[in-house]
């Protein structure tokens, strides 16, 4: 990753105790780590005469053995939760412009590819 490009992000696992009024839902952090966030795809449309806007995002994480990143995690930036969709191992490869990289699927790759949504509700 280049300089300036990479954000902070959190990765929380989210799970639900019992409070005194009902299920409350807590979220432990599993990792403060930096990513490259790409925009994937933006809709928007109605549920229960509401609008609602999601947005796919992909972050791309430097892999580490020590942390344990699964479907059941979320990842948390800019105060908003995504929830994950899928994880993948990748390599970068150069791509025929010499300024260019290219994702490439490798279950030893350097980085998790980490595509996830984001569902607001106005």
């Amino acid at each position: 990753m280049g300089i300036g490009v990479a954000r902070k992000v959190k990765i929380v696992v989210v799970g639900q105790s019992n409070g005194v009024d009902g299920p409350d839902v807590t979220s432990d952090e599993l990792a403060n780590v930096w990513a490259q966030i790409n925009t994937i795809s933006q809709s928007r449309g109605f549920d229960a005469n509401k609008a609602n806007f999601k947005t796919s995002y992909e972050f791309l994480i430097r892999y580490d053995s020590a942390l344990l990143i699964d479907i059941r995690c979320m990842v948390e930036y800019s105060n908003r939760f995504y929830s994950i969709q899928s994880i993948e191992r990748v390599d970068r490869v150069r791509a025929e412009n010499k300024f260019a990289s290219q994702l490439q699927n490798n279950s030893e790759g350097k980085y998790w590819r980490i595509v996830a949504i984001s569902q607001d509700i106005a």
